[in-house]
């Protein structure tokens, strides 16, 4: 669609790959214990420094591997593109 609208696509990738296993465990518990939720809901909490900062450290080391290949699956997905 990018391409249709007249960009130029540098890179695609995914996004968030190293901390997909937890957020799909996650997901899948609220699913299976609540039922199904008819209202989407956040996942977003405020969490401890110590854990933000290894979050942090993850995606640090994230984006060292991204800029040398393109990850196959993630929670996000990442474009960047130039209009032609």
């Amino acid at each position: 669609k990018l391409e249709l609208s007249g960009f130029s696509v540098e890179k695609i990738t995914y996004r968030n790959t190293f901390l997909f296993p937890a957020v799909f465990t996650v997901r899948a518990f609220k699913r299976l214990f609540k039922g199904g939720e008819e209202t989407p809901t956040s996942d977003l909490k405020e969490v401890s420094p110590p854990v933000n900062n290894l979050l942090k450290l993850m995606l640090y080391a994230e984006n060292a591997v991204l800029r040398r290949l393109n990850l196959p699956f993630g929670t996000s997905v990442f474009c960047i593109a130039r209009k032609a």
